[in-house]
């Protein structure tokens, strides 16, 4: 594994953590999948995510929850 999956992986499984104790959700698959969708769908999402983040990172992240959960 790069550093890169290794990060994404760890991040990812962060926030999957995060949700279920903030929003007490079980599924978080299903729920990052949809999030993942919601934000590739809505352009102003993605304009305020790259202008808080840095360009081309909602896209990433898009990106990374697909490989590591899979299509929904």
């Amino acid at each position: 594994k790069t550093n890169d999956t290794d990060l994404r992986e760890n991040s990812l499984k962060r926030l999957a953590e995060s949700n279920k104790q903030i929003w007490h959700i079980e599924n978080t698959r299903y729920y990052l999948l949809q999030l993942a969708e919601t934000m590739e769908r809505h352009p102003e999402m993605i304009a305020a995510t790259d202008k808080q983040y840095g360009e081309g990172v909602t896209l990433y992240i898009v990106n990374a929850i697909r490989e590591h959960y899979g299509a929904s």
